[in-house]
């Protein structure tokens, strides 16, 4: 897979990847917008099953398809580099159709690839 990512840190043991084409943008706390996306922001922590981490500031990420998701961090993308990519069946997390497409591995670990179009948010 040859297009840019952007890394979020959902939780402390989720860490996903997204393309940078499905971004629209990431908003942190002091952004004068940020209240209006929060109440319909779907908490991704909580949809794939894990406890948020308190520590993590905490950001919104706009897609383009319209859904808004709030996750832990955005991660730097050069300090992941190089990727290695693994796709993975489409049923391995337990829903259908699968939200992860596959796993990229780099040198801070895995990062689960997903497929925005699946996983919630307001559209």
């Amino acid at each position: 897979m040859r297009e840019g990512w952007v890394f979020l840190k959902v939780s402390a043991s989720i860490h996903i990847a997204v393309p940078v084409s499905a971004v629209r943008r990431v908003l942190h706390r002091e952004d004068q917008d940020y209240a209006a996306y929060a109440s319909t922001a779907a908490d991704l922590s909580r949809e794939l099953g894990s406890k948020p981490d308190p520590e993590l500031p905490g950001v919104l990420v706009l897609l383009e398809n319209g859904a808004c998701w709030y996750v832990g961090n955005v991660l730097l993308g050069e300090s992941v580099q190089p990727l290695r990519y693994e796709s993975v069946p489409s049923d391995l997390f337990d829903r259908t159709p699968g939200w992860c497409r596959g796993i990229l591995w780099g040198r801070r670990g895995r990062f689960f690839v997903v497929a925005p179009e699946i996983l919630g948010g307001n559209r």
